[in-house]
């Protein structure tokens, strides 16, 4: 999925309705991000947002705000703790 810019975020409206719970953040190279549930994978569930205005309405990923540009952070659920690993993007 291309990246938005640095201010802005690509999330799911499943993570935004409150149907599922944030389980994949990355933090792309050019600092946009991604928050997403990590169970769809379709472009009309995904939706563009300020990237602050995420860290706002879930203060739980407030830890994350650290996360690394080219890093990926994911979790099997909101119980577990999050895993952090470098991340590549693939070419388009």
């Amino acid at each position: 999925m291309g990246s938005p810019g640095p201010e802005l975020s690509i999330v799911s409206t499943f993570v935004l309705g409150g149907m599922e719970p944030v389980r994949l953040v990355v933090h792309h190279a050019d600092g946009s991000w991604d928050f997403l549930c990590n169970t769809i994978d379709d472009a009309g569930s995904m939706v563009t947002v300020h990237t602050e205005h995420v860290f706002e309405r879930f203060p739980d990923l407030l830890p994350l705000r650290s996360l690394p540009r080219g890093f990926l952070a994911e979790r099997g659920d909101v119980s577990d703790e999050w895993v952090t690993e470098p991340f590549t993007e693939e070419p388009q």
